[in-house]
Parts: C-alpha cells; sequence; structure tokens
C-alpha cells in the first residue's frame, strides 16, 4: 500500500509548502551554529537514527548545516502535513537510516513517515526501473551472458537503487521517462537506443525488499582538500528528484530506494513467476 503518484495541482500545494518550510529552516540556521541545529535535531529523531546520522562524519561542521536544516524543515513539513500514523511524541522521531556507499550517501525515511504512507488500499504498486540493452540482456532476458549475475536486481549486491512504485503498466519509452524524472539523463535517455523496463510485484518479493523513501541524496564533495573538520563532505544531488517533495520522482511517480537483491532464477520464466519481469519500451 502505498501513494504512488502526486496529480499536478498535489505537487504545486506540496511542494510549495515544502519550500517555504526550507527557506524558513534556511533563515534560521543563518543565526545559529551546526552545533546548536544538531541538538534541534537530536529532539526530532531517534537515539538510533542519530547514530546513524555520524556515519556522515562530524554533524557539527559548517557544512554541514545544509543536511540537518533539510532535516528539520521534513520534520515540520511532514507534522503539517499530518503524516504520522501516531500521535505519541515518541511515534513522530523520524527513524532515518544512513547508507554510505563509496562516493555517494543515502539518509532514508521509512515509507510509514513519508507521503508515500497515505495511499488507498488499493493502490498496489510495482517496483519499476530501466536499464539499457546490456544489462536486461545479462541479468534478465539472456541467463548464458553472465550466469552470476542473472537475476540481480539493482547496481551490484552491497549497493542501494533508486526504483519507482507505479500502477500503469511501463510500454512506451518516452513516457516512462518523463514519469521517473529522467528526462535529459544520458544514461537513459538516449534517443533512439534502446531501453528495458523492469517491473517487480513487491508481494511475490516478501521481505527481500525493504523500500525507504530518500530524504537526502549525498554525492562526496571532491572540493574539500582541507578536510571533513574544516568543510562539507557531502554535496546535495537532487538529480531526478528536482521540483517535488520528497518520495517522489519530478514525473510526480512515488520513488524509493533498495538493497540490490538477487532472485535465485535460473530463467526468464522463473524470473517472471518470482515476480520480476524486463521488457523492452517502444
Amino acid at each position: 500500500m502505498a501513494k504512488t503518484s502526486l496529480t499536478v495541482q498535489e505537487n504545486e500545494d506540496l511542494f510549495r509548502e515544502w519550500e517555504e518550510t526550507c527557506r524558513r529552516w534556511m533563515l534560521l540556521a543563518q543565526e545559529q551554529s551546526a552545533a546548536e541545529l544538531l541538538e534541534i535535531v537530536r529532539g526530532r529523531v531517534t537515539a538510533a537514527a542519530m547514530e546513524e546520522l555520524r556515519k556522515l562524519g562530524p554533524l557539527e561542521a559548517a557544512g554541514c548545516k545544509e543536511h540537518l536544516v533539510q532535516i528539520l524543515a521534513y520534520w515540520d513539513w511532514a507534522d503539517a502535513q499530518e503524516i504520522w500514523q501516531q500521535s505519541s511524541e515518541e511515534s513522530k522521531l523520524l527513524d532515518l537510516v544512513v547508507r554510505v556507499e563509496d562516493d555517494r550517501a543515502y539518509v532514508l525515511l521509512p515509507l510509514h513517515q513519508s507521503l508515500l504512507s497515505q495511499g488507498p488500499d488499493s493502490d498496489n504498486g510495482r517496483y519499476v526501473w530501466v536499464h539499457d540493452e546490456e544489462w536486461a540482456q545479462r541479468r534478465f532476458l539472456n541467463p548464458d551472458l553472465a550466469p552470476a549475475e542473472f537475476g540481480l536486481c539493482g547496481q551490484w549486491p552491497g549497493r542501494s537503487k533508486f526504483v519507482s512504485i507505479s500502477t500503469v503498466p511501463s510500454t512506451k519509452k518516452k513516457d516512462l521517462i518523463a514519469a521517473l524524472g529522467l528526462g535529459g539523463y544520458d544514461t537513459f535517455d538516449q534517443g533512439g537506443k534502446p531501453l528495458y523496463a523492469v517491473e517487480c510485484d513487491p508481494e511475490l518479493l516478501g521481505a527481500r525488499v525493504v523500500p525507504r523513501v530518500p530524504l537526502l541524496y549525498l554525492l562526496r564533495d571532491d572540493t574539500n582538500t582541507a578536510g571533513a573538520a574544516a568543510g562539507p563532505r557531502w554535496r546535495s544531488a537532487k538529480n531526478f528528484l528536482e521540483g517535488t517533495v520528497p518520495g517522489f520522482t519530478s514525473g510526480l511517480r512515488a520513488e524509493v530506494v533498495v538493497d540490490t537483491f538477487q532472485i535465485p532464477a535460473k530463467t526468464t520464466q522463473e524470473l517472471e513467476e518470482a515476480g520480476v519481469v524486463c521488457r523492452l519500451l517502444e
């Protein structure tokens, strides 16, 4: 169960409120140190989440203020949207998980603390992402090409993967590129080159996949030559999340992050029986 899309009007209203909340916190942050902001964050997240955030490095550094502001703004925005499924103060503490993977990092929310939790019971979407010809063949269509990779869903073992949640079957390349917010990204939007959609049924996947909502997507800041304590270690990367609220693409489809997983299959038919389908887009 998840809210899998936003209407244009819904997005305009939600994004306006989100931007206003972010601006308000940015103004407040000008008068406070990162250490002072960190103390406020401590009252908005679980104790376990505070330990998770330490994976990003010294949060007291001035360069971390932008990320702390984003967390504080999200809490206020979520509270205004009445996202919380329970009214207790403890249930309103953000249960953040941080994944650091070489040159990138993800700060993730559980679905129940996001707008995605407000979907109707009937809105049972499928996980959707895209691959080029080479990866589609190696992982889903031709088990003889790379037997060890066949059935691998995502990037590589131990790596995170952005996937969308959709209730609409994917058939046309241009429509799916727009829906997933991939327009203008050379990796996917390559004109006449083949593009494949991979769709997974969450109910059949079961416990293999635990989706989380990206609150922050960060890339390592190689310009910081003075060390982490003197400046930012990470910079925000909006990518295909521009112009909308956390949990959705610029194409207004729900977007989550999952761990790469592998289906123990030897044929395409076995993959399909396990709930994974790969098809060439028109």
